[in-house]
C-alpha cells in the first residue's frame, strides 16, 4: 500500500519559503494538505509547519503566521541590542558572570516563540494528533525531531506512539523542543513525572509499582525521588531499567534503602535544543519510521521541502584561518552544522526510495539573507522572491511528481 510522506526542514523565519511551496502543492492537490499525506515530519520551524498541516491549517494561514508573527519570535536583528528589554533580561539572567555578556547568552528570549506556539497550536496533547483520522480512516501521523543535551542524543517524537513518555506532552511544547535553536534561544526544559509506591528495593535498585512507559531505554537518566517512607528525600538517577521486572538500577547506591512502603516520584528531565543539529532535514527519520511500520521501500513516496540553501561560499583561505569567534560570528557554525546533515539526509533518503517516488525542493537564497532570524518586512519579501524563483524552476517537476504519485 502506498505510504506518502511530507518532510519539512528547519530554518527559522525562512519557513515562509516552505509555506509558499506548500501553497502551490495545496492548490494542485485540492483540499487540506493533511488528507494527502500519511506521515508529516518536521524539524524546528518545520515542526510548526508540520503541526499546522496536520491540524488542517491552510497554507495561507501558515504564510500569514510568518508574515504577522515573525517579529514576535525574532524581535530584533543584531546581537548588540543592549537597550531591548528582552536582551537586558537575558543578560541579567544568564550573562553577568561571563564576558562579553552580550555574546554569552542566547540572542533571544523564548517568550515570543512560546507565545506563538501556544496561541497557534492550543492545548491539545501530542498523542491526540493520532487520535484523529483522515478521510480514508487512517490515523494522522506527525513526527518531530529534537536533541537532548542531558543524554547527548537525538529524540524523535512520534504522535502514534501512545506508550511513550512524551505522549501527553502538549503539541506546542513538542514544537518548542524542536525549535530552540542553540545560540538563538535558551534550551527548552521538558519535565514528565509519574508517582507510585515501590514494590521493593535493594541497595542499588528500586522496583516500580508499574511501568508507565514500555521502552526500557526511555528511563535512562530519569531520576527517582523518594517522597515518603524509608529513604525519604533521596534522589537518584536511573542507569538502566528492566521492563519485565519493573526494576530500576540506580547510578549510585541508596544511602538508606527504600522498601515496599516507600512512595516515589519518577522524574524525566530533558534539556532540548533544535532538532536541526542532527536532522534539519527529517526525511530519513520519516522513511525509517515508514519502514518500521511495515511499508516496503517501493511503496514510499516522499515530498521533501527545504527552507533555502545559502549561496554565499566560505573560501578556503577564510575557513582555514577562522577561530572560535569568526565561526561564531553571525552563527556561521550553526548554519554549517545544520546545512551539512540536511544534505546527508537527502542523499540517504534518495537512495532508499525509488527515483520517481522522491522529490526534494530546496530553493537557492539569491535575494534574502541566509540567517534564520531576520523577520524584517524587506527580508520576508525577499524570501518570497526566492520561493517564487524556485517555483518557476521546479513547477514542471512538481506538477509531474504530484500527478504521477497523487493524482493518477
Amino acid at each position: 500500500m502506498t505510504f506518502r510522506i511530507l518532510s519539512l526542514d528547519g530554518g527559522g523565519i525562512r519557513g515562509v519559503i516552505a509555506a509558499r511551496i506548500l501553497q502551490v502543492v495545496e492548490q494542485q492537490l485540492g483540499g487540506p494538505l493533511s488528507q494527502h499525506f500519511d506521515l508529516i515530519a518536521g524539524t524546528s520551524t518545520g515542526s510548526l509547519l508540520a503541526a499546522g498541516v496536520t491540524l488542517g491549517f491552510s497554507s495561507e494561514r501558515l504564510i500569514n503566521l510568518y508574515q504577522e508573527r515573525g517579529k514576535t519570535i525574532f524581535p530584533y536583528g543584531d546581537w548588540w541590542g543592549y537597550l531591548m528589554p528582552q536582551r537586558l533580561k537575558l543578560i541579567a539572567q544568564y550573562g553577568l558572570t561571563s564576558f562579553p555578556p552580550s555574546l554569552s547568552v542566547p540572542k533571544f528570549s523564548d517568550a515570543g516563540l512560546l507565545k506563538v506556539l501556544q496561541t497557534e497550536l492550543g492545548d491539545r496533547k501530542f498523542c491526540q494528533i493520532s487520535s484523529s483520522q483522515k478521510s480514508n480512516g487512517e490515523s494522522q501521523k506527525l513526527l518531530v525531531t529534537t536533541y537532548d543535551t542531558i543524554r547527548r542524543m537525538p529524540l524523535v517524537f512520534k504522535s502514534w506512539r501512545h506508550d511513550k513518555w512524551y505522549a501527553n506532552v502538549p503539541l506546542w511544547e513538542i514544537c518548542a523542543c524542536s525549535a530552540s535553536a542553540p545560540s538563538y534561544f535558551p534550551a527548552h526544559r521538558l519535565l514528565v513525572r509519574a508517582d507510585g509506591t515501590a514494590k521493593g528495593a535493594t541497595p542499588q535498585t528500586l522496583t516500580l509499582a508499574a511501568t508507565p512507559w514500555q521502552d526500557a531505554d526511555d528511563y535512562y537518566k530519569m531520576q527517582i525521588e523518594i517522597l515518603a517512607g524509608p529513604g525519604k528525600g533521596q534522589r537518584a538517577s536511573i542507569e538502566r531499567y528492566a521492563a519485565a521486572t519493573q526494576t530500576a538500577t540506580m547510578a549510585q547506591p541508596w544511602s538508606v534503602v527504600p522498601d515496599a512502603t516507600s512512595t516515589y516520584r519518577l522524574i524525566g528531565e530533558f534539556s532540548t535544543i533544535d532538532g536541526g543539529v542532527g536532522a534539519n532535514n527529517p526525511t530519513a527519520c520519516a522513511i525509517a519510521e515508514a519502514l518500521r511500520l511495515g511499508h516496503a521501500p517501493q511503496d514510499i513516496q516522499v515530498l521533501s521541502i527545504g527552507t533555502g540553501q545559502p549561496e554565499g561560499s566560505i573560501p578556503w583561505v577564510e575557513a582555514r584561518q577562522w577561530g572560535i569567534l569568526r565561526w561564531a560570528w553571525n552563527a556561521r557554525i550553526i548554519g554549517v552544522t545544520m546545512d551539512a546533515p540536511s544534505g546527508i539526509h537527502a542523499y540517504v533518503s534518495q537512495q532508499i526510495t525509488a527515483d520517481d517516488h522522491y522529490l526534494r525542493i530546496q530553493p537557492k537564497l539569491n535575494y534574502s539573507k541566509e540567517g534564520i532570524d531576520n523577520a524584517s518586512p524587506e527580508n520576508l519579501a525577499n524570501l518570497r522572491r526566492d520561493a517564487e524563483a524556485c517555483l518557476s524552476q521546479v513547477q514542471g517537476r512538481l506538477t509531474h511528481f504530484l500527478k504521477t504519485n497523487w493524482l493518477s
